[in-house]
């Protein structure tokens, strides 16, 4: 598969709204059944994947349902790279 102009605009397109998006959302609240998969999974990981867990994701827990709050950082860092595509797509060659 090449890629061309036309999928750089889309794909940059795509992550520079999950970027806006992460940066206008302050806390995403889990239902049960998302929160349940959370803590039987990472409940007791390894420490490798504990301390990055902890670290880059932290989660609360609030009557059953985990809150996660994404670091400024991933917003600001998916924004930038979105951008770069774009703009890389106006250079680009087009589908002939």
């Amino acid at each position: 598969m090449r890629f061309d102009g036309n999928k750089y605009f889309k794909i940059g397109l795509l992550i520079l709204l999950v970027g806006l998006e992460l940066r206008y959302v302050e806390t995403f609240v889990l239902n049960t059944a998302a929160s349940r998969f959370v803590r039987e999974k990472f409940d007791s990981p390894p420490a490798k994947v504990a301390v990055f867990v902890e670290r880059f994701f932290p989660t609360t827990s609030s009557f059953q349902q985990q809150t996660f709050e994404p670091p400024k950082w991933i917003g600001l860092a998916l924004i930038s790279v979105g951008a770069v595509l774009i703009l890389h797509s106006f250079v680009a060659k087009k589908q002939e």
